[in-house]
């Protein structure tokens, strides 16, 4: 089996996976809003030095608003689907079996001496 055509088919499976999972694979969410409270009572406390209140003013910034995450649970299932993509290609022919001499030939040789 050409090198070529295994890694179009591996591709398209890719493509199939990002299209059908790959909007949810990402979440937005808020940061964490109790950081927020504390650091922003800190920086009002009297108590502490001026320096130590004028660095919480600072950082409350790094922890407002919102992060970008990914969804465990959508990975998880995209993975699934990639490699039952794979197990059908096996079994089609449009991909070489795992012990074939075709799979272990498509494997680069990352040895170092």
């Amino acid at each position: 089996m050409d090198k070529d055509l295994m890694f179009k088919e591996l591709q398209k499976i890719q493509k199939m996976a990002n299209k059908k999972y790959g909007k949810d694979l990402f979440v937005e969410r808020e940061k964490n809003k109790e950081i927020v409270f504390v650091m922003r009572k800190a920086a009002e406390d009297e108590n502490l030095p001026t320096w130590k209140r004028n660095y919480y003013r600072a950082r409350v910034k790094d922890y407002e608003g919102m992060e970008t995450v990914l969804d465990e649970e959508v990975a998880q299932k995209m993975d699934k689907y990639v490699q039952k993509q794979i197990n059908k290609a096996i079994k089609d022919g449009r991909l070489p079996a795992k012990d074939s001499k075709e799979y272990v030939s498509t494997i680069p040789d990352t040895k170092t001496d």
